[in-house]
Protein backbone atom coordinates (compact mmCIF):
# COMPACT_ATOMS: atom_id res chain seq x y z
CA UNK A 1 0.00 0.00 0.00
CA UNK A 2 1.91 1.72 0.88
CA UNK A 3 4.63 3.16 -2.43
CA UNK A 4 7.27 4.23 -1.51
CA UNK A 5 10.28 2.62 0.60
CA UNK A 6 10.28 5.26 3.40
CA UNK A 7 14.04 5.80 3.35
CA UNK A 8 16.58 8.29 3.59
CA UNK A 9 19.00 9.09 1.44
CA UNK A 10 21.53 11.84 -1.10
CA UNK A 11 19.47 13.91 -3.41
CA UNK A 12 18.51 11.58 -6.46
CA UNK A 13 19.66 8.58 -5.28
CA UNK A 14 17.06 5.59 -5.49
CA UNK A 15 16.78 4.57 -1.91
CA UNK A 16 13.27 2.47 -2.52
CA UNK A 17 13.54 -1.26 -1.24
CA UNK A 18 12.29 -3.31 -4.51
CA UNK A 19 12.81 -6.88 -2.70
CA UNK A 20 10.13 -5.69 -0.39
CA UNK A 21 8.02 -4.54 -3.42
CA UNK A 22 8.64 -8.35 -4.85
CA UNK A 23 6.50 -9.16 -1.30
CA UNK A 24 3.71 -7.02 -1.52
CA UNK A 25 3.15 -8.58 -4.94
CA UNK A 26 3.74 -11.98 -3.36
CA UNK A 27 1.97 -11.22 -0.85
CA UNK A 28 -1.34 -10.55 -3.33
CA UNK A 29 -0.75 -13.46 -4.96
CA UNK A 30 -1.05 -15.41 -1.67
CA UNK A 31 -4.37 -13.77 -1.36
CA UNK A 32 -5.48 -14.99 -4.56
CA UNK A 33 -4.52 -18.70 -3.60
CA UNK A 34 -5.82 -18.25 -0.12
CA UNK A 35 -9.34 -17.00 -1.19
CA UNK A 36 -9.82 -19.87 -3.53
CA UNK A 37 -8.48 -22.56 -1.52
CA UNK A 38 -11.17 -21.37 1.42
CA UNK A 39 -14.02 -19.66 -0.46
CA UNK A 40 -13.40 -21.31 -2.93
CA UNK A 41 -14.68 -24.53 -1.36
CA UNK A 42 -10.95 -27.02 -1.93
CA UNK A 43 -10.74 -27.47 1.54
CA UNK A 44 -10.66 -31.06 3.41
CA UNK A 45 -12.36 -32.54 -0.43
CA UNK A 46 -10.94 -35.05 -2.67
CA UNK A 47 -8.04 -37.61 -1.91
CA UNK A 48 -5.98 -37.84 1.03
CA UNK A 49 -2.87 -36.35 -1.28
CA UNK A 50 -5.67 -33.62 -2.35
CA UNK A 51 -5.93 -32.57 1.45
CA UNK A 52 -2.91 -32.42 2.24
CA UNK A 53 -1.51 -30.23 -0.85
CA UNK A 54 -4.46 -27.75 0.08
CA UNK A 55 -3.83 -27.66 3.82
CA UNK A 56 -0.20 -27.10 3.16
CA UNK A 57 -0.54 -24.74 0.61
CA UNK A 58 -3.84 -22.80 2.86
CA UNK A 59 -0.88 -22.24 5.53
CA UNK A 60 1.85 -21.06 3.06
CA UNK A 61 -0.49 -18.35 1.92
CA UNK A 62 -2.31 -17.57 5.25
CA UNK A 63 0.39 -14.85 6.28
CA UNK A 64 -0.58 -12.75 3.50
CA UNK A 65 -2.26 -9.77 5.55
CA UNK A 66 0.06 -10.01 8.08
CA UNK A 67 3.58 -9.13 5.34
CA UNK A 68 1.33 -6.36 3.75
CA UNK A 69 0.40 -4.73 7.11
CA UNK A 70 3.81 -5.11 8.24
CA UNK A 71 5.89 -3.99 5.15
CA UNK A 72 3.81 -0.84 4.80
CA UNK A 73 4.99 -0.23 9.18
CA UNK A 74 7.98 -0.50 8.00
CA UNK A 75 8.25 1.46 4.62
CA UNK A 76 6.55 4.27 6.48
CA UNK A 77 8.42 5.12 8.78
CA UNK A 78 11.06 7.67 8.74
CA UNK A 79 13.64 8.88 11.45
CA UNK A 80 12.48 12.44 9.75
CA UNK A 81 9.22 13.70 10.41
CA UNK A 82 6.79 13.90 7.36
CA UNK A 83 3.39 14.90 7.21
CA UNK A 84 0.43 12.56 5.75
CA UNK A 85 -0.25 11.58 2.38
CA UNK A 86 -4.12 12.66 2.53
CA UNK A 87 -3.87 13.28 -1.31
CA UNK A 88 -3.01 9.75 -1.68
CA UNK A 89 -5.66 8.98 1.19
CA UNK A 90 -8.44 10.49 -0.85
CA UNK A 91 -7.06 8.52 -4.48
CA UNK A 92 -7.54 5.31 -2.45
CA UNK A 93 -11.55 6.11 -1.50
CA UNK A 94 -11.94 6.65 -5.01
CA UNK A 95 -10.52 4.01 -6.31
CA UNK A 96 -11.98 1.60 -3.53
CA UNK A 97 -15.59 3.10 -4.55
CA UNK A 98 -15.01 2.65 -8.46
CA UNK A 99 -14.15 -0.83 -8.21
CA UNK A 100 -16.99 -1.51 -5.94
CA UNK A 101 -19.40 0.36 -7.80
CA UNK A 102 -18.12 -1.09 -11.31
CA UNK A 103 -17.81 -4.77 -10.16
CA UNK A 104 -21.23 -4.82 -8.68
CA UNK A 105 -22.66 -3.18 -11.65
CA UNK A 106 -21.61 -5.71 -13.57
CA UNK A 107 -22.52 -8.36 -10.97
CA UNK A 108 -26.02 -6.89 -11.70
CA UNK A 109 -25.87 -7.66 -15.49
CA UNK A 110 -24.61 -10.76 -15.44
CA UNK A 111 -26.01 -12.16 -12.07
CA UNK A 112 -29.32 -9.89 -11.24
CA UNK A 113 -30.64 -12.05 -8.40
CA UNK A 114 -27.74 -11.94 -5.94
CA UNK A 115 -27.36 -8.14 -6.41
CA UNK A 116 -29.46 -6.00 -4.06
CA UNK A 117 -29.61 -2.54 -3.37
CA UNK A 118 -27.63 -2.35 -0.70
CA UNK A 119 -24.72 -3.86 -2.19
CA UNK A 120 -24.72 -0.38 -4.21
CA UNK A 121 -25.12 1.77 -1.26
CA UNK A 122 -22.37 -0.21 0.44
CA UNK A 123 -20.02 0.62 -2.62
CA UNK A 124 -20.62 4.55 -2.22
CA UNK A 125 -20.15 4.57 1.28
CA UNK A 126 -17.10 1.95 1.87
CA UNK A 127 -16.14 2.83 5.18
CA UNK A 128 -19.23 2.76 6.41
CA UNK A 129 -20.61 -0.23 5.79
CA UNK A 130 -16.51 -1.91 6.09
CA UNK A 131 -17.15 -3.87 2.73
CA UNK A 132 -13.45 -4.26 2.70
CA UNK A 133 -11.65 -4.80 6.29
CA UNK A 134 -8.50 -4.40 4.96
CA UNK A 135 -9.16 -1.12 4.09
CA UNK A 136 -10.94 0.31 6.52
CA UNK A 137 -8.27 -0.55 9.04
CA UNK A 138 -5.77 0.54 6.86
CA UNK A 139 -7.27 3.86 6.12
CA UNK A 140 -7.61 4.00 10.11
CA UNK A 141 -3.93 3.17 10.86
CA UNK A 142 -2.83 5.41 8.08
CA UNK A 143 -4.86 8.11 9.52
CA UNK A 144 -3.00 7.41 12.79
CA UNK A 145 0.62 6.91 11.28
CA UNK A 146 1.84 10.29 12.25
CA UNK A 147 1.43 9.97 15.59
CA UNK A 148 2.86 6.56 15.26
CA UNK A 149 6.40 7.31 13.55
CA UNK A 150 6.35 10.33 16.29
CA UNK A 151 6.27 7.50 19.34
CA UNK A 152 8.10 5.63 17.65
CA UNK A 153 10.68 8.45 16.65
CA UNK A 154 11.22 9.14 20.16
CA UNK A 155 11.41 6.55 22.37
CA UNK A 156 15.00 4.80 22.43
CA UNK A 157 15.98 1.73 20.61
CA UNK A 158 16.43 -0.52 23.43
CA UNK A 159 12.58 0.49 25.13
CA UNK A 160 11.35 -0.10 21.21
CA UNK A 161 13.31 -3.62 21.61
CA UNK A 162 11.47 -4.58 24.62
CA UNK A 163 7.98 -3.30 23.35
CA UNK A 164 8.54 -5.41 19.96
CA UNK A 165 9.06 -8.74 21.71
CA UNK A 166 6.34 -8.06 24.78
CA UNK A 167 3.88 -7.25 21.66
CA UNK A 168 4.77 -10.97 20.09
CA UNK A 169 4.86 -12.67 23.00
CA UNK A 170 1.08 -10.88 24.71
CA UNK A 171 -0.70 -9.88 21.33
CA UNK A 172 0.32 -13.53 19.23
CA UNK A 173 1.09 -16.47 21.74
CA UNK A 174 -0.74 -14.99 24.65
CA UNK A 175 -4.12 -14.42 22.82
CA UNK A 176 -3.70 -17.22 20.62
CA UNK A 177 -3.43 -19.82 23.45
CA UNK A 178 -5.88 -18.22 25.52
CA UNK A 179 -8.50 -17.43 22.53
CA UNK A 180 -11.48 -17.75 25.05
CA UNK A 181 -10.23 -13.94 26.73
CA UNK A 182 -10.89 -12.37 23.32
CA UNK A 183 -8.20 -9.73 23.77
CA UNK A 184 -7.66 -9.53 20.28
CA UNK A 185 -8.68 -10.91 16.91
CA UNK A 186 -7.65 -10.50 13.46
CA UNK A 187 -9.95 -8.74 10.50
CA UNK A 188 -9.46 -5.68 12.62
CA UNK A 189 -7.90 -2.32 12.40
CA UNK A 190 -6.44 -2.99 16.46
CA UNK A 191 -4.57 -6.11 14.33
CA UNK A 192 -3.40 -4.28 11.38
CA UNK A 193 -2.38 -1.17 13.94
CA UNK A 194 -0.39 -3.17 15.97
CA UNK A 195 1.76 -4.69 12.84
CA UNK A 196 2.33 -1.01 11.45
CA UNK A 197 3.86 -0.38 14.71
CA UNK A 198 5.76 -3.51 14.97
CA UNK A 199 7.06 -3.04 11.47
CA UNK A 200 7.97 0.81 12.23
CA UNK A 201 10.30 -0.32 15.18
CA UNK A 202 11.86 -2.98 13.21
CA UNK A 203 12.71 -0.25 10.75
CA UNK A 204 14.24 1.77 13.60
CA UNK A 205 15.97 -0.92 15.64
CA UNK A 206 17.15 -2.90 12.96
CA UNK A 207 15.47 -6.27 14.52
CA UNK A 208 16.67 -9.07 12.94
CA UNK A 209 18.57 -7.70 10.04
CA UNK A 210 21.77 -9.52 10.79
CA UNK A 211 20.43 -13.27 10.08
CA UNK A 212 21.23 -15.09 7.33
CA UNK A 213 19.13 -15.64 4.15
CA UNK A 214 19.33 -19.48 5.43
CA UNK A 215 18.46 -18.95 8.65
CA UNK A 216 15.46 -16.79 7.56
CA UNK A 217 14.12 -19.54 4.85
CA UNK A 218 14.55 -22.31 7.35
CA UNK A 219 12.08 -21.03 10.07
CA UNK A 220 9.17 -20.27 7.28
CA UNK A 221 9.47 -23.98 6.08
CA UNK A 222 9.83 -24.43 9.66
CA UNK A 223 6.50 -22.54 10.72
CA UNK A 224 4.95 -24.02 8.17
CA UNK A 225 5.46 -27.55 8.47
CA UNK A 226 4.48 -27.23 12.47
CA UNK A 227 1.07 -25.54 11.07
CA UNK A 228 0.81 -28.34 8.78
CA UNK A 229 1.29 -31.23 10.94
CA UNK A 230 0.18 -30.61 14.37
CA UNK A 231 -3.56 -29.17 12.17
CA UNK A 232 -3.30 -32.23 10.14
CA UNK A 233 -2.88 -34.20 13.33
CA UNK A 234 -5.18 -32.70 14.85
CA UNK A 235 -8.53 -32.74 12.71
CA UNK A 236 -7.76 -36.20 12.40
CA UNK A 237 -6.90 -37.91 15.26
CA UNK A 238 -7.90 -35.62 18.12
CA UNK A 239 -11.16 -35.16 19.36
CA UNK A 240 -13.01 -30.93 19.08
CA UNK A 241 -10.43 -30.45 16.67
CA UNK A 242 -11.06 -26.91 15.36
CA UNK A 243 -9.00 -25.58 18.34
CA UNK A 244 -6.03 -26.56 15.83
CA UNK A 245 -7.33 -25.16 13.13
CA UNK A 246 -8.46 -21.90 14.71
CA UNK A 247 -4.95 -20.72 16.71
CA UNK A 248 -2.86 -21.91 14.05
CA UNK A 249 -4.48 -20.93 10.84
CA UNK A 250 -5.41 -17.37 12.65
CA UNK A 251 -3.62 -14.31 11.45
CA UNK A 252 -2.35 -13.72 15.01
CA UNK A 253 -0.90 -17.42 15.37
CA UNK A 254 2.53 -16.97 16.50
CA UNK A 255 3.87 -19.02 13.84
CA UNK A 256 2.29 -16.68 11.37
CA UNK A 257 4.10 -13.81 12.79
CA UNK A 258 7.22 -15.35 13.47
CA UNK A 259 7.08 -16.30 9.61
CA UNK A 260 5.81 -12.64 8.40
CA UNK A 261 8.68 -11.12 9.94
CA UNK A 262 10.93 -13.81 8.81
CA UNK A 263 9.58 -12.91 5.21
CA UNK A 264 10.42 -9.26 5.51
CA UNK A 265 13.37 -9.25 6.50
CA UNK A 266 14.68 -12.33 3.94
CA UNK A 267 13.02 -9.83 1.17
CA UNK A 268 14.45 -6.41 2.01
CA UNK A 269 18.11 -8.43 1.35
CA UNK A 270 17.14 -8.41 -2.08
CA UNK A 271 18.11 -6.09 -4.74
CA UNK A 272 16.74 -4.98 -8.50
CA UNK A 273 18.65 -2.97 -11.29
CA UNK A 274 17.63 -1.78 -14.90
CA UNK A 275 14.53 -3.20 -16.43
CA UNK A 276 13.61 -5.28 -13.33
CA UNK A 277 13.04 -1.94 -10.99
CA UNK A 278 10.54 -0.15 -13.69
CA UNK A 279 8.92 -3.49 -13.90
CA UNK A 280 8.21 -3.77 -10.09
CA UNK A 281 7.88 -0.52 -9.50
CA UNK A 282 4.99 -1.07 -11.77
CA UNK A 283 3.21 -3.89 -10.22
CA UNK A 284 3.67 -2.53 -6.51
CA UNK A 285 1.81 0.99 -6.86
CA UNK A 286 -1.26 -1.17 -8.81
CA UNK A 287 -1.31 -4.11 -6.99
CA UNK A 288 -3.26 -3.65 -3.98
CA UNK A 289 -6.41 -3.37 -6.76
CA UNK A 290 -5.78 -7.20 -6.74
CA UNK A 291 -7.30 -7.25 -3.48
CA UNK A 292 -10.13 -4.55 -4.02
CA UNK A 293 -11.26 -7.30 -7.11
CA UNK A 294 -10.91 -10.66 -5.34
CA UNK A 295 -12.62 -9.55 -2.13
CA UNK A 296 -15.32 -7.73 -3.83
CA UNK A 297 -18.75 -8.67 -1.97
CA UNK A 298 -20.42 -9.89 -4.35
CA UNK A 299 -17.58 -11.77 -5.66
CA UNK A 300 -16.44 -13.07 -2.85
CA UNK A 301 -19.98 -13.60 -1.39
CA UNK A 302 -21.37 -14.99 -4.25
CA UNK A 303 -19.23 -15.91 -7.26
CA UNK A 304 -15.97 -17.34 -5.43
CA UNK A 305 -18.57 -19.75 -2.91
CA UNK A 306 -17.36 -23.59 -3.83
CA UNK A 307 -16.04 -22.09 -7.22
CA UNK A 308 -12.86 -24.32 -7.21
CA UNK A 309 -14.44 -27.20 -5.65
CA UNK A 310 -13.56 -29.38 -8.97
CA UNK A 311 -9.84 -29.22 -8.51
CA UNK A 312 -10.02 -31.22 -5.84
CA UNK A 313 -11.27 -33.87 -8.72
CA UNK A 314 -7.40 -33.41 -10.70
CA UNK A 315 -4.43 -34.17 -9.82
CA UNK A 316 -2.59 -32.53 -6.81
CA UNK A 317 0.57 -30.82 -8.93
CA UNK A 318 -1.95 -30.16 -11.80
CA UNK A 319 -3.55 -28.52 -8.86
CA UNK A 320 -0.93 -26.89 -7.06
CA UNK A 321 0.37 -25.46 -10.59
CA UNK A 322 -3.26 -24.27 -11.74
CA UNK A 323 -3.43 -22.39 -8.69
CA UNK A 324 0.01 -20.82 -8.31
CA UNK A 325 -0.69 -20.00 -11.89
CA UNK A 326 -3.77 -18.43 -11.29
CA UNK A 327 -3.06 -16.31 -8.85
CA UNK A 328 0.39 -14.66 -10.72
CA UNK A 329 -2.17 -13.94 -13.97
CA UNK A 330 -4.78 -12.62 -11.26
CA UNK A 331 -2.71 -10.23 -9.68
CA UNK A 332 -0.92 -9.09 -13.71
CA UNK A 333 -4.70 -8.71 -14.72
CA UNK A 334 -5.80 -6.87 -12.13
CA UNK A 335 -2.43 -4.04 -12.18
CA UNK A 336 -3.16 -4.28 -15.43
CA UNK A 337 -7.01 -3.01 -15.09
CA UNK A 338 -6.21 -0.53 -12.27
CA UNK A 339 -3.36 0.73 -14.61
CA UNK A 340 -6.68 1.57 -17.26
CA UNK A 341 -8.57 2.84 -14.13
CA UNK A 342 -5.49 5.56 -12.90
CA UNK A 343 -5.32 6.68 -16.63
CA UNK A 344 -9.00 7.11 -16.51
CA UNK A 345 -8.87 8.91 -12.85
CA UNK A 346 -6.17 11.63 -14.46
CA UNK A 347 -8.19 12.24 -17.32
CA UNK A 348 -11.52 13.05 -15.46
CA UNK A 349 -9.16 15.32 -12.86
CA UNK A 350 -9.83 12.78 -9.99
CA UNK A 351 -6.94 12.78 -8.72
CA UNK A 352 -6.62 16.86 -8.80
CA UNK A 353 -9.92 16.71 -6.61
CA UNK A 354 -8.43 14.14 -4.14
CA UNK A 355 -5.44 17.02 -4.05
CA UNK A 356 -8.01 19.69 -3.33
CA UNK A 357 -10.29 17.74 -0.47
CA UNK A 358 -6.94 17.11 1.15
CA UNK A 359 -5.91 20.59 1.22
CA UNK A 360 -9.49 21.29 2.32
CA UNK A 361 -8.56 18.85 5.46
CA UNK A 362 -5.42 20.25 6.19
CA UNK A 363 -7.04 24.09 6.37
CA UNK A 364 -10.03 22.03 8.69
CA UNK A 365 -7.04 20.58 11.21
CA UNK A 366 -4.77 23.60 11.23
CA UNK A 367 -7.89 25.09 12.64
CA UNK A 368 -8.44 22.99 14.94
CA UNK A 369 -4.98 23.04 16.41
CA UNK A 370 -4.52 26.70 16.93
CA UNK A 371 -8.31 26.85 18.41
CA UNK A 372 -7.45 28.54 21.91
Amino acid sequence: MATKSGQTGLAGEDTRNYGLDILKILSMVYVVILHALGQGGMMNKGTLGMQFAAMALFYITTPAVNIFALVTGYVSFTEKKKPLNRKRLFEMWFQVVFYALLITAICRFVIPDVVTTRDFVSSVMPLYYDIYWYFTAYFLVSVLSPFINAAVRALPVPTLRKVFFVMIFFFSFFTSFCYSLNILTSHTFTWIFLLYIMGAIMKKCHIGESLPSSVLVTGIILCNLFNWIITWVGEKYVSGSDWYFTVLSDYISPTMVIQTVFYLLLFRKIKAGGFAKKVIKFFAHLVFATYLIDTHPVIYRDVMDGLFTPLTEWNVFLMIAFLVGFGIVFVIAACLIDKVRSLLFKLVRLDKLAGFIADVTVRITNIIGNAK
